[in-house]
């Protein structure tokens, strides 16, 4: 059972958040960027959909599958999943796909820390917490977490996770005596389990040698997030705080965007990604992601932001996974875990109908000159800090301090 000892520790490490300045929505009309994260949890194939391999020796393609191009990109195409292809057909324009980005594991822990952080250091924080900083608007809940990993790093006070057993939604729609008297710890297994550990692992390391100075912050912080609950009471219905499948967790993603409580949000997809006995699984997984996300730009065009204009116009998305697939089925039809792996940005300042960095004949990533996007044979794979880099940039952020040895992908913005 959470104590209430447990809660106070709890709170002040992950939802210090809520102890920002005071919440108001009624924020003047600011051309800040926003930014939401789909991550498809446990490492997708980008053989399915963003690398058509066929006639690589060394690499297995799917049967009834074909190599077909539209809007600028060469794509997997294959029957049962419809929903990809219309996807492109109306938004390819609009998106840009980086093949062959490094995530340097195959670990699920190491591979979620480097693709959303560029590296393992406990002090690094995710792009989804660095974007977060600054801006016009004064946000309440900067980083908004659904779902998914997160790691804030020194920047933990930004963040706040939501979904199914967060803090904020316990705090929120059940009160502070039910959350520390009452409530259950939620039971995590899998990955889920194994990546609790790798994050509280790192949590131990940056708290070792706290001072009083640092504890009584921490204590400050969460005297705040308490009194804010009620104030986030008054938003409970318009978004759903505990979200947990994809088109739930876009919906309150949209809404926390154009209500300007957030700048930055994260939802997760749990699909079957991880597909070490049936490689099959990832036609059903992509299929509903694309789904999903074809509702998800038409809920962006028609939603209107702080700015007055449509979200579409002022949102960054950017959909990634962990790691890949390996080039070869297993013996059971699967594919293990693979260093390289894809990912789609679209939305606001993108330049899309563009594909950048490329998989080799062996499936190892391929880098690109960031500034012209030219391929470069010379550089395997596309470092996660230019990923990171970007976005900070995008956020009008200072890439250099922010992420250092980041390059910015000049190539990818409008």
């Amino acid at each position: 059972m959470m104590n209430r000892r447990h809660f106070m520790e709890t709170m002040a490490t992950a939802t210090a958040a809520l102890g920002l300045p005071a919440m108001s929505f009624a924020q003047n009309a600011g051309s800040d960027r926003k930014f939401l994260f789909v991550f498809a949890n446990g490492g997708w194939d980008p053989l399915c959909v963003f690398a058509p391999k066929f006639g690589a020796p060394s690499i297995d393609m799917e049967e009834r599958a074909a190599a077909y191009t539209v809007a600028g990109h060469r794509l997997v195409d294959h029957p049962e999943r419809p929903s990809v292809r219309r996807f492109f057909e109306r938004h390819g324009r609009e998106v840009a796909i980086i093949n062959g980005l490094s995530t340097r594991s195959v670990s699920h822990e190491v591979c979620a820390a480097v693709a959303t952080t560029g590296g393992t250091s406990a002090q690094s924080p995710d792009w989804a917490s660095l974007v977060a900083q600054g801006g016009q608007l004064d946000y309440s809940v900067p980083s908004l977490v659904m779902g998914g990993p997160s790691f804030p790093g020194q920047l933990e006070s930004l963040v706040s996770r939501a979904g199914s057993g967060g803090q904020l939604q316990l705090l929120v729609s059940n009160g502070l005596d039910e959350l520390t008297d009452g409530a259950a710890e939620t039971e995590l297994t899998g990955f889920g389990a194994r990546l609790d550990r790798f994050v509280k692992a790192r949590a131990g390391r940056s708290s070792t040698g706290r001072t009083q100075s640092r504890r009584a912050h921490l204590a400050r912080d969460l005297a705040a997030s308490v009194r804010r609950a009620t104030e986030l009471k008054a938003i409970d219905g318009d978004l759903s705080l505990g979200a947990e499948d994809v088109p739930e967790q876009m919906n309150a993603a949209v809404a926390a965007l154009s209500l300007g409580l957030s700048r930055s949000v994260s939802i997760v997809d749990n699909n079957e990604w991880d597909s070490h006995e049936d490689n099959s699984v990832q036609v059903e997984a992509f299929e509903g992601l694309f789904a999903n996300l074809s509702n998800l730009m038409t809920q962006l065009a028609e939603t209107r932001g702080q700015s007055g204009r449509p979200l579409i116009e002022e949102t960054t998305v950017v959909v990634y996974s962990e790691m890949g697939r390996t080039p070869l089925y297993n013996e059971t039809g699967g594919r293990d875990h693979w260093p390289y792996t894809s990912v789609m940005m679209m939305g606001a300042g993108i330049k899309g109908g563009r594909t950048l960095g490329a998989f080799d004949d062996g499936f190892a990533g391929v880098g690109f000159d960031p500034n012209t996007g030219t391929p470069n044979p010379m550089e395997l794979g596309v470092p996660s800090k230019d990923l990171g880099a970007t976005l900070v940039h995008m956020a009008g952020l200072d890439p250099a301090t922010q992420v250092p040895g980041g390059r910015v992908m000049r190539a990818l913005l409008t």
